[in-house]
């Protein structure tokens, strides 16, 4: 027996894997769940542990606690956001979207003190 693989799409996406269920569009809750996929890590649950802005870029390290990989804990790269625009905008998923409605990482990095650092590189020479 053996796994299938795991699709991580983004909650700023259509999050319904079957197309017999119903269009979840933004946030709303599904009237069948058992056909769709909700959004983990839940993007409205979070706490941002520390960022910083250089030039075009955004780097964040954010907390989701309801996640169980790496403790919940993502490292996100943005690119022309600021941290109160991602606040503004309630939810940030870590997950990659075309969706113009809302801010998308453009890079995400191992959450450790290697991945954070890589993170600052990156921005500092294209900062």
């Amino acid at each position: 027996m053996g796994l299938g693989p795991r699709i991580s799409r983004s909650s700023y996406d259509d999050r319904c894997m079957s197309p017999a269920a119903p269009t979840i569009n933004e946030y709303d809750t599904p009237q069948d769940c058992s056909r769709c996929v909700l959004p983990v890590p839940d993007p409205g649950n979070y706490e941002i542990k520390r960022h910083i802005y250089t030039g075009r870029y955004l780097l964040i390290e954010i907390n989701y606690p309801d996640c169980d990989n790496y403790e919940g804990n993502k490292i996100l790269l943005y690119e022309n956001t600021s941290i109160q625009e991602l606040i503004n905008q309630k939810h940030i998923d870590p997950h990659f979207s075309e969706n113009r409605n809302f801010r998308s990482p453009i890079a995400r990095f191992q959450p450790t003190q290697e991945g954070w650092n890589m993170g600052k590189d990156i921005i500092h020479r294209k900062g």
